[in-house]
């Protein structure tokens, strides 16, 4: 076969200094669960090698999705959404806080940004970008966005969305936007709209380089499904944690609402611990996550005043696509209370308290939340039985503080309320159901004034979409047939020991994921503590198996070393991530340091707390040569969540409380926030310094972990 030509709009944006990782999406039509299959004259030789791009890592705070556009359209003009001013610039504009609609004639592009993507007004520029570019890219720009205020490039904390009309390119119908990898020297391929003829769409939640490409002929590189791609780790410049993103491919949901399960690690969900038993250790294991929706209480302790008490008070938090926001209670009227989430002001967030008797099907307790997000989808959580779970004890032992309603149920407070049903603008849903189990009693104080506390617990058992019927309203499930179905495998201690995902068929898994798991446990005997061990359960391999077990992708594999959490270096010992293997030759590896953190005076044989961990280096080899490319972390001041406490050897450290002290509830010991400024160098293969940056963070309460300024460095 000849050579394609291909014509390429490369588009590189620089909204924020921090690196995400590539994302999928459909061709047109396509299923967003499909990956950009490579040119032949482009495809990468070493898949797992590090990202050229060199830029610091960071976290997605995508809140949720920009507003929709109109279906169809005749020009630019018409596809301004709903609620939308559009304004007319050539090739820059000034964006508000509140977002706005924006045409740019030189570039025949439109730009709509959402309510609150910008934590303060900003300068939005498109200018043509200087330096080498892509082999076949015959123009290149740049989008940026300075702040007014601080002067700093913004990071967009909602994903944009960009319309293009297409008029002059002569597209032809397996034309797409790309995601170009320069390490990799491959593309994948993000969700593209079609709205008529010459007039296409598609959401902005990641950064990096973006291409237009307009294959010649029909079968080019069009995206085929299921490729192998490497996610690269990385280490959290604010907060110093290893982290690993697993993307799950799914088949795609009607109208664009696909369920999100993909895996995750983070080091930092290990810190300050000291034991581990007996808890919930989530569906997979320590520092391990999948992708889930879900409001739980942050107030819960036992007290004394003659007999001992269970107190549940009225902090809230919820968790939802892969943000976590803590909850303000802003009013109530009749039987439903409104809160809002801080740095999430699009979010509609409602507590319902109902009598059971009178509405059916809700949990006996009577409580549910509503969390609507700014394109109009409405997460219902634990209006099912099986999606809400808390504690139980003797209906006097129980005392509700602050300003919240008991719910109907005597003696029992609710702990979380997960997910059990999505449902889109256009009636379009998802449905979770759980499996659930109550832990062993706990058993506090001595007889006669012992208190015995039950706990529940519920893991997701499967998730259903793409029902051929549409929902009428949020609070209403549909009975129709369904097309696709997750169903997760439980280990006996109730882990998800593997994922089948059914399309179409439901009596053959189109895939399955895979998870080996193990545990590791620490028995504290030289400590004088055996009764209670510090437990690792662990994730030791991800593995992608094809229909029927026909075929499968290599298996992702995890290696681990035991940290002592304390100075006591023979207990208090948990198992931290330190290599990762992608099964095809390349391989990631973290050194940690620690804040020498311990209870102050060590008066008690227990300690309060454990210490914080943070990577000083990770070490990447991409299969080809013989040493590994280094990049080496150097963090200044940190701060930790508490009001008192030690807080560790490390020069500058602070307290710094994420949330208010409740009158009556011990704010705690808590875990390392983040760090003032990270220092970075990289170093290449032969150890020549490449490049060399400082990062400085804004550590407040309501900016936490926000990019201040960044310097770089040759």
């Amino acid at each position: 076969m000849h050579r394609q030509k291909r014509l390429i709009l490369l588009v590189q944006f620089i909204l924020a200094i921090t690196l995400i990782g590539p994302i999928v999406g459909p061709v047109l039509a396509q299923s967003p669960g499909y990956l950009a299959a490579a040119p032949a004259d482009r495809q990468s030789s070493q898949p797992w090698q590090e990202n050229g791009l060199r830029l610091p890592d960071g976290e997605s705070n995508t809140i949720d999705a920009p507003p929709a556009l109109p279906a169809s359209a005749g020009s630019l003009t018409e596809l301004v959404p709903a609620g939308f001013n559009l304004q007319t610039s050539t090739n820059s504009a000034t964006i508000s806080t509140s977002g706005g609609a924006f045409l740019f004639t030189s570039f025949n592009m439109m730009l709509v940004v959402p309510d609150g993507a910008f934590a303060e007004p900003a300068q939005f520029t498109i200018s043509l970008a200087s330096g080498k570019q892509p082999a076949g890219v015959s123009q290149a720009l740049q989008f940026s966005a300075i702040g007014l205020q601080t002067e700093t490039i913004l990071q967009p904390e909602r994903p944009l969305l960009l319309a293009a009309d297409t008029s002059n390119l002569a597209l032809t119908p397996t034309s797409y936007f790309g995601h170009f990898d320069a390490a990799n020297n491959s593309w994948t391929v993000p969700a593209l709209t079609s709205h008529g003829p010459n007039l296409v769409s598609l959401q902005l939640p990641n950064l990096g380089q973006w291409a237009l490409v307009a294959p010649d002929e029909a079968g080019g590189d069009v995206p085929s499904p299921w490729r192998y791609e490497w996610q690269v780790p990385a280490v959290s410049s604010f907060t110093g944690a290893a982290t690993f993103q697993y993307p799950i491919e799914l088949p795609a949901g009607r109208g664009n609402l696909t369920p999100n399960i993909d895996v995750s690690y983070n080091s930092a969900g290990l810190n300050g611990m000291v034991f581990f038993d007996g808890q919930d250790i989530g569906p997979l294991g320590n520092g391990w996550s999948l992708g889930h929706v879900e409001i739980s209480r942050q107030l819960v302790e036992i007290k004394p005043n003659g007999n001992l008490f269970l107190h549940h008070g009225d902090e809230f938090s919820l968790v939802l696509n892969g943000q976590s926001y803590q909850l303000k209670r802003a009013s109530a009227v009749g039987n439903v209370t409104r809160y809002i989430a801080i740095n999430g002001p699009s979010l509609k967030i409602e507590l319902h308290t109902v009598n059971p008797a009178l509405e059916p099907g809700v949990n006996g307790h009577g409580q549910y939340w509503l969390v609507t997000a700014g394109n109009g989808t409405v997460y219902r959580l634990g209006f099912l039985e099986e999606a809400e779970t808390g504690q139980s004890v003797p209906p006097t032992h129980l005392v509700l503080t602050g300003v919240q309603p008991a719910g109907f149920r005597p003696g029992y407070s609710p702990l979380r309320w997960q997910v059990d049903t999505i449902t889109d603008s256009r009636g379009n849903q998802i449905q979770y159901g759980y499996v659930n189990w109550t832990t062993p009693p706990e058993h506090h104080g001595q007889p006669p004034a012992e208190l015995t506390v039950l706990t529940d617990n519920a893991r997701v058992a499967h998730i259903r979409y793409n029902f051929t019927a549409q929902a009428p309203d949020a609070l209403t499930r549909v009975t129709s047939n369904y097309g696709s179905e997750l169903r997760f495998q439980l280990t006996n201690d109730q882990r998800v020991d593997a994922i089948d995902i059914y399309h179409l068929d439901m009596t053959t898994p189109w895939r399955r994921i895979d998870f080996g798991l193990s545990g590791v446990f620490h028995d504290n005997n030289p400590c004088g503590q055996g009764h209670r061990s510090s437990r690792s359960y662990l994730v030791h391999s991800i593995q992608e198996i094809g229909v029927s077990g026909q075929g499968a992708l290599p298996a992702t594999t995890f290696t681990y070393n035991s940290l002592a959490h304390t100075n006591q270096t023979s207990c208090y010992r948990f198992e931290h991530l330190v290599a990762i293997d992608n099964g095809a030759g390349g391989r990631t590896e973290f050194s940690y340091a620690d804040d020498g953190r311990q209870s102050p005076g060590w008066s008690s044989p227990i300690p309060l707390y454990g210490r914080s961990f943070f990577v000083t280096e990770q070490r990447v080899f991409d299969g080809v040569h013989n040493t590994p490319a280094i990049q080496q972390f150097t963090p200044t001041t940190p701060c930790y969540d508490q009001y008192d406490g030690a807080v560790g050897n490390l020069p500058g450290a602070f307290n710094c409380p994420r949330a208010d002290q409740v009158n009556g509830y011990s704010y705690g010991h808590r875990p390392l926030v983040g760090f003032a400024s990270m220092e970075q160098t990289w170093l290449d293969y032969d150890g020549s310094q490449l490049q060399r940056q400082i990062t400085r963070f804004l550590q407040d309460r309501d900016h936490s972990g926000r990019v201040q300024r960044s310097e770089s460095y040759a």
